[in-house]
């Protein structure tokens, strides 16, 4: 009896060591998942701070690009204004030369 009670204990402690051995397992992926979650959420951040500076990056080249667009529009406008006028004086010369020709 004592012998079968010992092979019984053994089995048990067996078991309970098997059992023992998966909590632990267990555990450690837990702890592993978190730390994996904890990894993902951080690149997450990094992404999230990567792309702010990439968009302000952008939005500084956008406002140069708009810039330069506007000082080519004053010059484009200031050059039309010239034309407008040295033709202005083209015309009241084409007048007088007429009158005078009359």
């Amino acid at each position: 009896l004592r012998k079968e009670q010992a092979e019984e204990l053994r089995r048990v402690g067996e078991r309970v060591q098997g059992l023992k051995e998966r909590y632990e397992r267990a555990v450690r992926d837990i702890e592993e998942g978190r730390q994996d979650v904890k990894r993902k959420e951080a690149e997450i951040e990094r992404l999230k701070v990567m792309e702010i500076r990439a968009c302000g990056a952008r939005c500084r080249l956008m406002e140069k690009e708009v810039e330069r667009l506007g000082e080519e529009l004053n010059k484009a406008l200031e050059r039309e204004a010239s034309v407008r006028i040295e033709l202005t004086e083209l015309r009241i010369t084409q007048r007088e030369v007429e009158e005078q020709a009359n």
